[in-house]
């Protein structure tokens, strides 16, 4: 017997969920305690969406970036779902897939990072103890270094894809050293520039 719930894209399960080819499961579980008793109906939601909705193209950053990126793209989806699924109180049906692009993520993001105020000063204390500027060629006192103190925390602006060209946010990627991509600032800002990249290259294809 199949252990596995078969469901239409976007329908929300109550069990488990087998990934069929070309799509991607969310997924959110919370344990019941003596302290905190969750009734077994409660306690785990599942969804599919189409795989293609938030793969990155790989072409669009540098490669050493695009697993990382990837992984954080997939994370905030995650993220995106527990949060439909706990304002539902865990009474959701279905979900819009269309809400689960790699746009309606970072979208669901920057609006998440607002509220939990990362701002220009937040995005500079990280950079300049950031491993990036570590690196040789952005010494104290180099103009390099005084560049990217002054133009990266632009890009926690509601409008910072007017900051950057698509040039820019390539070069910068290209330079960000792999430990800074662990830091949820770090992340922030790369998934930002990345959006620059795909976005514009959307843009000159028409």
């Amino acid at each position: 017997m199949n252990a596995f719930a078969t469901v239409t894209i976007g329908q929300v399960s109550t069990t488990s969920l087998e990934t069929e080819v070309g799509t991607y499961k969310l997924e959110y579980s919370r344990r019941s305690t003596e302290k905190n008793p969750i009734d077994a109906a409660q306690r785990y939601r599942a969804a599919l969406i189409g795989e293609d909705q938030l793969r990155i193209d790989a072409g669009a950053v540098p490669s050493k970036f695009t697993v990382l990126l990837q992984s954080t793209i997939y994370d905030l989806a995650q993220t995106k779902f527990q949060k439909e699924m706990l304002e539902s109180n865990m009474l959701a049906t279905t979900i819009n897939p269309s809400s689960y692009t790699i746009d309606a993520v970072l979208a669901f993001w920057a609006t998440k990072r607002e509220s939990e105020k990362v701002d220009a000063a937040t995005i500079t204390a990280w950079l300049t103890a950031s491993a990036t500027l570590k690196q040789p060629g952005f010494e104290d006192g180099t103009k390099k270094r005084a560049v990217w103190l002054n133009r990266i925390p632009k890009i926690a602006a509601p409008a910072y894809k007017a900051s950057f060209s698509q040039a820019e946010a390539a070069s910068i990627l290209a330079q960000f050293n792999d430990a800074d991509l662990e830091n949820p600032i770090g992340a922030f800002v790369a998934t930002r520039l990345n959006t620059i990249i795909e976005q514009q290259s959307q843009e000159s294809a028409f």
